[in-house]
């Protein structure tokens, strides 16, 4: 006798008469669990399951009902379950906790340190990078994301690469081309202070390394790293394969001076990790104006750094400006202190001051040793320090100058001094020197001591030498010595104090000679001395 109610409304019942029940309609959803699940013997041909086959007590008449049901198994959705892993498997690349992900619809995620490598097979895990925060893997996606630190762990050190997190970071461009447009920490490479935007990882003979491209900073100038080029962090360490060659970005910035980097070119020796910068440039310096700097030119090196460590920098330097009126110029070589932060001008240069026949020319040597014979020391050149002109000491040379209608040579030392306190900026030249006037049998030398200490024997107060100011020879003051001149007839000589004046109100520059001198007339035992005193009082 059948009981009348239709299949669903069966089903519904014997749910809810025992719970083995369902495990019987969970079978009859998978034909080959179905098979696996029954006795031997009932596996033939024709087999109807009834309830008894998985031990259920039915009530009077459902095991004849559920005889004539005819099953046909269909997939549900499965109900989300917690499913507990240490490791999981996205992309190729191998996620790994201390404890356990949690697990939901594909979305793994823990708040402890997650490690990453490479997924091993039945190798050794060896991590290469390490998120922190909390983290989540999409296993749908490919992606994760992370709110703690991204750190390099593949050296062995940890390296902390992305401080503020990563998010959604697709783990195919990550074993390939590479994470764009990120926003790294500072990572120090060889000395050099590096910034990443790209990640990636990278798989070679079983040696895991990161790879990271952006730009190293030099002196100011954002040198960049990237098409073939990265910053590689594995086993062996933290290398920088190589750079770009042209600047990226920024000027050379070294010892206060700002050179152009538009046309410098930066090349990397990897084997000895060296960088050296070349090229033309430019600076505007404080007391010069704009310099052309040429670094690599003329046998200099450039700017030269090994492991991050300043090792040199020298490049000619082309300078045509005013000092203490006159126009300098020169065409030398500029070195850079590392340690005294200044740099050095050294070479030959002129000064030329005055205007039309009057102009004269001092020949400069910068940078010169000492010069026994003419009691010139040793010379340091021009000196730039905090982007200023700070000092200048060389050799000068002046070569038969019109003075006084005399003809004026020295081999002395000249040097700068910058306007102060209202006095305009200088340069002085001391050392020995001599006025020749007058011609032939006639004419009559003065030696000359300029920039003389005072010599109290003959009168003489200390002077100052021969000063350039606002385009003209401003004074000359200097020990001067007269030998056997030949004056009237007599014999004249004087160790003496001689001045100069320029050309004012209609009368011609002049030397004046003051302090004791002697004129000696006659031979023998006649012979008559005269003591003088030039430019004596009243």
């Amino acid at each position: 006798m059948g009981i009348p109610m239709n299949r669903n409304t069966l089903l519904r019942k014997l749910i809810a008469i025992h719970a083995r029940l369902r495990h019987f309609l969970e079978f009859c959803f998978s034909f080959r669990r179905f098979r696996t699940a029954l006795p031997r013997r009932s596996r033939g041909a024709g087999f109807t399951p009834s309830l008894e086959t998985f031990g259920a007590n039915v009530p009077s008449g459902l095991d004849e009902l559920s005889r004539n049901i005819r099953f046909s198994p269909s997939l549900e959705r499965l109900e989300v379950r917690y499913a507990p892993a240490s490791d999981i498997v996205v992309g190729g690349l191998q996620f790994r906790v201390p404890t356990d992900f949690q697990s939901q619809n594909g979305i793994y995620s823990a708040s402890s340190v997650v490690d990453v490598g490479f997924a091993p097979g039945s190798g050794t895990f060896r991590p290469f990078l390490q998120l922190n925060g909390n983290v989540s893997i999409d296993s749908n996606l490919g992606r994760f994301s992370a709110s703690g630190s991204v750190n390099a762990v593949a050296s062995g050190s940890t390296v902390t690469l992305l401080s503020a997190g990563i998010t959604n970071a697709n783990i195919s461009a990550l074993t390939s081309t590479g994470l764009p447009g990120l926003t790294g920490a500072d990572v120090t490479v060889k000395g050099l202070t590096f910034k990443l935007n790209t990640i990636s990882v990278i798989n070679t003979n079983n040696l895991p390394s990161v790879r990271l491209q952006g730009a190293v900073d030099l002196y100011g100038m954002s040198i960049a790293v990237n098409d073939t080029n990265y910053v590689q962090i594995n086993s062996g360490g933290i290398d920088l394969t190589g750079v770009t060659a042209t600047v990226g970005s920024g000027a050379l910035q070294l010892g206060g001076m700002t050179l152009g980097s538009s046309q410098l070119v930066v090349n990397y020796a990897t084997a000895s990790q060296t960088l050296s910068v070349t090229g033309s440039s430019s600076a505007n310096v404080g007391g010069l104006g704009t310099i052309t700097v040429g670094l690599g030119a003329g046998g200099t090196q450039g700017l030269v750094v090994t492991n991050g460590a300043f090792v040199g920098f020298d490049a000619t330097v082309g300078i045509n400006t005013q000092i203490a009126g006159g126009t300098f110029t020169s065409s030398s070589t500029m070195t850079y202190s590392n340690t005294a932060n200044t740099f050095t001008v050294s070479g030959n240069a002129t000064e030329v001051f005055g205007t039309g026949s009057d102009a004269k020319t001092l020949s400069l040597t910068l940078g010169s040793s000492a010069d026994a014979a003419n009691g010139i020391p040793a010379t340091a050149g021009l000196v730039i320090k905090n982007n200023r002109l700070d000092s200048l000491n060389a050799k000068a040379v002046a070569s038969n100058w019109a003075i006084a209608g005399g003809t004026f040579n020295t081999t002395a030392l000249v040097t700068y001094a910058a306007a102060s306190a209202g006095n305009p900026e200088a340069l002085t030249v001391t050392g020995n020197a001599s006025v020749a006037f007058g011609t032939g049998d006639s004419a009559k030398t003065l030696a000359l001591t300029l920039g003389s200490s005072a010599d109290a024997a003959n009168g003489i107060p200390a002077t100052a030498g021969l000063v350039i100011k606002n385009n003209k020879l401003d004074s000359l003051d200097a020990k001067a010595v007269a030998s056997n001149w030949v004056i009237a007839g007599g014999t004249f000589n004087t160790t003496a104090l001689i001045t100069y004046a320029a050309a004012s109100a209609g009368n011609p520059e002049r030397l004046t000679v003051t302090g004791n001198a002697s004129v000696v007339f006659g031979t023998g035992s006649s012979a008559k001395t005269l003591s003088l005193k030039l430019g004596n009082a009243a």
